[in-house]
């Protein structure tokens, strides 16, 4: 049983899914959607197309209809599984990591601390947080959203967070904001995923 899936797997899927939905899409309402360029787009669409799972029905020069075939169908159920399974994979270790973070904080003598990012990761950790009695002080990320009814503070300000310790809540290791965690001393900084 795997658990790994990728990017472009993902945005084949929510092509897949949008498509189902209605066939009437261009290329770029698909990027839209799915939140990525028109150059990737159109290349997923043309190797949906190749492998078969769409038909392509032109209606003018800037229109075109797209239809999933059977093989579509079949595809994007078994990518739906996949994803699903990846997902309580990801959430059971997430669990079980951040558990265990908190725990080691708590037995640590940390009674406050912040989140650096506020995602479905941050979500799992308050469970965590909540069973073993921490309190959360801040939490960092895109400043006009709100986390648990708290108002977000720019990451950049974490480098002043007064928390016993700074949860990574960010799995992306990508995420251009992580570099900020450089000035924080490695002993106040926590990560879920190593």
């Amino acid at each position: 049983m795997t658990t790994d899936i990728d990017r472009n797997e993902l945005l084949e899927l929510e092509i897949l899914n949008h498509i189902e939905d209605s066939p009437k899409q261009t290329t770029r309402l698909l990027a839209s959607k799915i939140g990525c360029n028109l150059r990737l787009t159109h290349a997923l669409l043309k190797k949906l197309i190749e492998k078969g799972m769409l038909d392509v029905k032109k209606i003018n020069s800037r229109n075109w209809h797209y239809y999933l075939t059977p093989k579509g169908i079949a595809e994007k159920a078994s990518k739906t599984y996949k994803f699903f399974e990846f997902s309580m994979h990801f959430y059971q270790q997430a669990r079980e990591l951040s558990s265990a973070l908190c725990a080691r904080l708590k037995e640590e003598g940390a009674d406050k601390v912040a989140f650096f990012g506020c995602g479905h990761l941050a979500e799992i950790a308050y469970l965590s947080l909540q069973e073993n009695n921490l309190t959360l002080m801040e939490v960092y990320g895109n400043t006009g959203n709100e986390f648990m009814g708290r108002p977000l503070l720019p990451f950049e300000k974490a480098v002043d967070s007064g928390a016993d310790a700074l949860i990574v809540c960010v799995y992306n290791r990508k995420h251009p904001k992580l570099k900020i965690l450089d000035s924080i001393g490695e002993d106040k900084v926590k990560r879920i995923f190593h």
